[in-house]
Order: structure tokens, then C-alpha cells, then sequence
């Protein structure tokens, strides 16, 4: 993102020297600044072609081949964001700072008594102007226009804007220097006093940005900021009026040393520091205990999947996982491959929320869903929330809750649907609560609940903040006077953290459904932007005083084998091997196959007996279907870019790999080349004769290949260019 931003700036500063009016004779030397610039960005894309052509290929098949609106906007800052990200950026950032030394900020207006009549000034006063604009996003109506524009509207975070800010009043800040020196070098003062009193006023900074690096309040921050600042001005004012050259550069330098070093070195220890500790020596060194848990088991007898926050010290977030040696099913990979997001859910950039505009379809937990069990997902964590001990059945007022393994977390936009087998109901109770909802107003809609009866009416109902849910950690008591939403009726309390500090709750509804009717599927949609922690359901019948709990993760299929400081460890109990033999292949579409592994198609489907794969039926070998009972298939080697697989089969089969089926992978059976078959929407499958046989895949890297071809040509050009420049500073010599 950054070189492409600093492309764009580079050729449009050489456009802007090389048509601007100065007495170079010739159009040869005026267009010099545009070839270097173009030179400058085509050999080093050339020297890297066997890196960027392997990138773009990831990018075309994953969900950044576009962005939609909304995601594309996000991290913009608005105006009152960003005029505190510039003066207190300590404070105040979005993804990053509009911070730019505040001294050198006050020595602009000085280019302009010097230089106003500089094109280039005027190009990085321009270039500001527009860096500011841009990092509006969102909050500018100029943003919709950058989004049309192709290459650009791949990139999100408007705020990273900053880059072409901070740049272009870093480079009029110089100017502003050279400005300010002619202006107050031309009042040279030879007094000794003066040469004191600059001295004196850049301890007296040093003093203040000292104490400076001390305060905590964002009031005192801003105030020794200034301080700080206009000590530092008049102590440059002094320096630069000294006859002395050599005083005058020692002075001025240290004026610049210290108005650089101060803020960034604050923001560098208050920000950046603890968490650069927290991670060397907490996340990089001691994994937390439920990954320490998992440790125990082989990585290829199971993938970990993990839903959860990003940083806490009882749980390693998806991008730590693989660095204790576990293989995590979500991985960590902003260019997600569109297949892959579609399976899970519709996921999003870096595996943690929804894409904007998509419903979740349903939930990976359900017992109709595949997409786990064909990913080798033995293993599932998540981040718990309350309590410190395992979650029983209870009966509250004559009405049956059963026992929750964990609790269903529905982030925005996800939709968890359970099936009643034809339940008489009247009302629902559910036991509820919510997570990052401390500016969620009192009212306000979080899910809406549907209710699909036998004959196929629909009860559509609404649950809301303050009435039916609200905060988990509503009594925290740096939330509990800002929450804008009331206290429901309370279900249970367990305590909030390892300080005591605070109860934390889980809330009771009853959402009434109207006359007795006989309801076989719930659904439940999040519309809010705060997370929904689902922790029981029970469908009731007034009429017979019964009541119905209903199983939010089946215990057929999902086994507590882990809990311990508000972390669960879930075992899938379906999960299938790294590779496995199948006697049944079906010719699907892809869209047939994603609702199949979904849970969502009228095709019967077990994957562990059947194949689904998107070649025509007319190329398929034919399979007798018969059970595999004396076959086998297990990886014998395994490596980022090449796996090892050895089988043995009673009759004709398909070996289907729980590995991404991504292009530039080859396999071979006994030496000989086979076809890889796009199946079960993700995996990769071969079809296999009876017998012993030993298949190899590998990755081959075409794209990486033919970019190596272009980096070859790109190298010898470069080449060329630096033996020609020498021998025309010889021939000149």
C-alpha cells in the first residue's frame, strides 16, 4: 500500500518538475525527472515480478479481489479524530497518527516568505491538502469518487493517508528551516547572552519534554506539548540569529534532535512498548493454557479452529497459534481465498468478521454443518466471557435450561439456526449477553428472532438492549455510569475478572410467540454491530407447564475437554483425518457443493462415504460404492509446499486431502501424473485404482516461475544501465 502510494507521489512530483518553468534548453533533460521516476518503479516491479505475479494470483481467487464499499472506508478518520491524532497522538489514532513534529509545523508559514513562488512548494502544499482529504474516507464526500478508480479501491484504511501527510509537511517543513534561517540570519547577533539564553531554552525543552514523558491526563499531555514547542521556537529564533556559523549549525541541530525525539519516543513507550513487551515476552514465549493444552496432541491428527479476541492472557489469537506448532484452520490470511470465506460463514479479512453486505447463512457449530469436520477440525476454542467453571443444567421458576458447553457467539450479521423437531410452544426464554456493547442505547434492536412452524407460518420477533440483553460487564465500573442501555432481568452473576472487581451477568427474556403453535426451526439473526453471546434456549408450553431446552452445540457431536480461566476447548467428535478413501463420488456444481457441506441442500451427504467433486460425470471413473473396510490412507510427509501420502485400497476409490485445492498444485501417483479434482467445494481429490500407492502433491509455483523470468530480464537491463554509467563517468573523466 505504502509503495503504491509513494509510486503515484513520485510520478507526480517528476510531472511536476519537469513541466514546470526553468532554463533547461532541451525536452531530453526536461523529461529526465519522468524517466527516472518511471525507471524507478518499473525495475524494481520487474526485479520482483517472481513474487508480485505468485501475489496477484492469491489476490484474483481471494475475497480482496474487491472491496466492498463499507470495508473499503473503514478506519477513516472524521476532522475531530484527526486534529487530536495530530496534537495528542498518544491519545488518539485510527490504525495510525497524523503526528508530525509540532516545531516543524510552526516552521511552514516560513517556505512561503522564501519560497512562495516555488512550484514545488506549491506541489507538496497540494499534495498535503489532498493527503488530508483522502484520510477523511468515509467522512468525505470525495471518497466515493476514489473508490471507482481501479488499483486504489483494493486498498482500505483511509487513514494510511497519513503517509502522503506527514511527507509532504515534513518536506515543507524543510523549506519552512531554510526560510526561517535567510529570515533570521539576516539579524545576526554576535552576543554572548543570546548564545546563553539558546542554550538555557533547549535545557529548559529537554526539562519539559522530561516531565513531559511522565503525564497521563490528555490535558497536561497537549499543555507540555505547547510548552515544550514555543521553548523549543524561541530557542531556534536565538540559534539562528548567531554569527557564528558553526554555533549556529550546533545549536539549530540540537533544536531539531530534541523537537523530533521527545513525542515520538512517548508514543513509542506508552503505546508501543508494552505491547511489543507483551508480546516478546508473554505470546512469542509462553503460549497461553489452552494452547498449551493442545500442544500435546500431533498437529497433523487435528486442525484448532479459535474464535475468539485478538490479545488476552489466557488465549492465543489465530495468528499466534501456528507459532506453538498448531495447525489453525482459520489461518492468517487477509488475501482469504473466496471459497474458503464462502465455506466458513462469509468470514472477513483476517478470519474475524463478517464481509459487509453478506449474511453468515447459518452457523459452522450447527450439527448439519460439514465445513469443520472435512477441515480436520478436531479441535475448536473459544473465549468463554463468564464464569470459571463448567455451565450446568438448571431449573429456574419450573422451567428447564440445559447445560452449555459454550456459548454461541453471533458477531454482526450472523444468523444461528436450530432445529425444534416440531416443538409446542408459546414462548421462548433465552439466557443472553452482550459483548463490546457499553454505546449500545437503550431499545435498540440486536437480533431478530423467526420462528418457522410445522405448517410454514412465520413468527417473526424482535430482541432488544435494556429489555431482553445488555452488557455482560455492565457493573465494570469504568462502564457502569456510561452504559446507555438498562439492566434486564438477571439470569446468573459469576465474577469479572481475576481482580473481583465487578459481577459479570448473563440476562433472561421471554419472548412470547402468541397462540400455541408447533415451531420446528428458530432462527436467530444479530442486526446490530455488537457482538450476541447466546447461552441457553428452551422452548415453553404454557398450557402443559412443560418446557423444552434446546441444544445450542449437540453433544453428539461436540465434547468439553478444556476449561480453565473463562477459555473452552471444545473437541469435534466428527472431525475427519488429514486424508481419507471414499466409494461414492457425485458430480455437483459449485454452488451444490458449498450448500452440501453448509448443511443447506437436499442432497444426502456424508463425507466421510462420499465425494463431491465439479468434474462432468462423463470424465469420472466408475466406483462401485461399496464400503472401504480393509483400506486406508495417512500422511507420511508433510511440508508447506509438498505432502506425502501413503494408501491402500480393496477396490476403486477417490483419496480425498484436507488441504485447499489451490491452482499450481500437481500430484503423482506411484511417479505418475494424476488429476487433482476439485471436491467437497474446498479439497483436493484423486482417483486411486486398487492396490498400494504412494501420492506425491506439490506446489509448483507457475506464476512464481514465469515472474522469475521477468525478474531475470529486469536484473539484466539494471545491469546494463550500471555498466553504460560508468563507462559514460569514464569516458567524461
Amino acid at each position: 500500500q505504502v509503495f503504491l502510494y509513494l509510486g503515484i507521489l513520485a510520478l507526480a512530483y517528476s510531472i511536476t518538475l519537469s513541466f514546470i518553468p526553468y532554463d533547461e534548453p532541451t525536452w531530453r533533460n526536461r523529461l529526465r525527472p519522468i524517466a527516472v521516476a518511471l525507471g524507478g518503479i518499473l525495475l524494481p516491479s520487474g526485479l520482483t515480478a517472481f513474487q508480485t505475479l505468485e501475489t496477484w494470483q492469491a489476490v484474483s481467487l481471494s475475497i480482496r479481489k474487491s472491496l466492498d464499499y463499507q470495508t473499503f472506508i473503514e478506519g477513516s478518520f472524521d476532522l475531530r479524530a484527526g486534529w487530536k491524532s495530530f496534537i495528542a497522538p498518544r491519545f488518539n489514532m485510527v490504525d495510525v497518527t497524523t503526528y508530525v513534529p509540532l516545531l516543524g509545523v510552526l516552521l511552514i508559514p516560513f517556505a512561503f516568505t522564501r519560497f512562495r513562488k516555488d512550484a514545488r512548494v506549491w506541489f507538496w502544499t497540494i499534495v498535503a491538502a489532498v493527503a488530508f482529504v483522502l484520510m477523511l474516507g468515509g467522512n468525505s464526500p470525495a471518497y466515493p469518487l476514489i473508490y471507482k478508480l481501479p488499483i486504489l479501491n483494493l486498498f482500505r484504511i483511509p487513514a494510511r493517508h497519513s503517509f502522503e501527510w506527514t511527507f509532504a509537511l515534513s518536506v515543507l517543513a524543510a523549506y519552512g528551516w531554510d526560510g526561517a534561517a535567510t529570515f533570521w540570519a539576516s539579524r545576526p547577533t554576535p552576543s554572548r547572552l543570546k548564545t546563553l539564553l539558546a542554550i538555557s531554552l533547549l535545557l529548559t525543552a529537554i526539562l519539559i519534554g522530561v516531565y513531559w514523558n511522565q503525564v497521563g491526563g490528555e490535558t497536561s499531555y497537549v499543555a507540555l506539548k505547547l510548552a515544550f514547542t514555543l521553548v523549543l521556537l524561541i530557542s531556534l529564533w536565538q540559534s539562528l540569529k548567531l554569527s557564528s556559523a558553526k554555533l549556529r549549525a550546533v545549536l539549530a541541530g540540537g533544536v531539531v534532535i530534541v523537537a523530533c525525539f521527545f513525542e515520538a519516543q512517548i508514543l513509542f513507550r506508552h503505546l508501543w512498548l508494552p505491547n511489543a513487551r507483551s508480546v516478546a515476552q508473554r505470546e512469542f514465549v509462553t503460549p497461553a493454557p489452552a494452547t498449551k493444552y493442545l500442544q500435546q496432541f500431533p498437529a497433523l491428527e487435528g486442525r484448532v479452529y479459535t474464535d475468539g479476541p485478538h490479545v488476552t492472557e489466557t488465549f492465543d489469537s489465530f495468528n499466534l497459534i501456528p507459532y506453538f506448532g498448531l495447525s489453525n484452520v482459520g489461518g492468517y490470511e487477509p488475501a482469504m481465498l473466496q471459497r474458503f470465506s464462502r465455506a466458513m460463514g462469509n468470514i472477513g479479512l483476517d478470519t474475524s468478521q463478517l464481509r459487509h453486505g453478506l449474511s453468515s447463512d447459518g452457523n459452522l457449530f450447527e450439527s448439519d454443518s460439514h465445513v469443520l469436520d472435512i477441515l480436520n477440525t478436531k479441535y475448536t476454542t473459544t473465549f468463554w466471557d463468564l464464569g470459571n467453571s463448567l455451565d450446568p443444567a438448571v431449573e429456574r421458576n419450573n422451567v428447564n435450561f440445559a447445560a452449555t458447553a459454550a456459548p454461541i457467539r453471533l458477531r454482526p450479521r450472523e444468523t444461528a439456526l436450530f432445529s425444534v423437531h416440531n416443538v409446542q410452544t408459546d414462548s421462548l426464554a433465552i439466557v443472553s449477553s452482550l459483548a463490546y456493547a457499553n454505546n449500545t442505547p437503550q431499545g435498540e434492536i440486536i437480533a431478530r428472532i423467526k420462528l418457522r412452524t410445522s405448517n410454514g407460518n412465520a413468527v417473526d420477533r424482535e430482541f432488544r438492549a435494556g429489555t431482553d440483553t445488555a452488557e455482560w460487564a455492565y457493573e465494570r465500573p469504568d462502564l457502569r455510569n456510561n452504559i446507555p442501555h438498562h439492566l434486564p432481568a438477571i439470569f446468573d452473576s459469576f465474577v469479572g475478572d481475576d481482580q473481583n472487581s465487578f459481577a459479570a451477568h448473563r440476562y433472561l427474556s421471554n419472548i412470547a410467540i402468541g397462540d400455541r403453535q408447533l415451531v420446528s426451526k428458530i432462527e436467530i439473526e444479530n442486526v446490530s454491530g455488537v457482538q450476541l453471546l447466546l447461552w441457553k434456549l428452551t422452548a415453553i408450553d404454557s398450557a402443559t407447564r412443560s418446557s423444552t431446552p434446546i441444544e445450542l452445540l449437540g453433544s453428539e457431536r461436540w465434547e468439553t475437554v478444556f476449561h480453565k480461566n473463562r477459555v473452552v476447548v471444545l473437541k469435534n467428535r466428527r472431525a475427519l483425518p488429514r486424508t481419507w478413501l471414499v466409494s461414492n463420488v457425485k458430480s455437483v456444481s459449485a454452488d451444490e457443493a458449498l450448500q452440501a457441506i453448509r448443511g443447506h441442500s437436499n442432497i444426502e451427504f456424508d463425507p466421510a462415504t462420499t465425494a463431491l467433486v465439479e468434474t462432468p460425470a462423463s470424465e469420472l471413473p466408475l466406483l462401485t460404492g461399496e464400503s472401504l473396510v480393509n483400506s486406508s490412507a495417512q500422511v507420511v510427509a508433510y511440508e508447506p509446499n509438498s505432502l506425502a501420502i501413503e494408501s491402500n485400497a480393496e477396490r476403486p476409490a477417490m483419496l480425498v486431502v484436507s488441504e485447499i485445492n489451490y491452482p499450481g498444485w500437481t500430484a503423482e501417483v506411484d511417479g505418475q501424473p494424476e488429476v487433482i479434482h476439485q471436491t467437497d467445494y474446498l479439497l483436493r481429490g484423486v482417483f486411486l485404482r486398487p492396490g498400494k500407492h504412494r501420492i506425491v502433491m506439490r506446489y509448483t509455483a507457475p506464476r512464481a516461475r514465469q515472474g522469475l523470468f521477468i525478474s531475470g530480464i529486469s536484473l539484466l537491463i539494471l545491469c546494463g544501465i550500471l555498466v553504460g554509467s560508468r563507462r559514460r563517468l569514464r569516458t567524461k573523466s
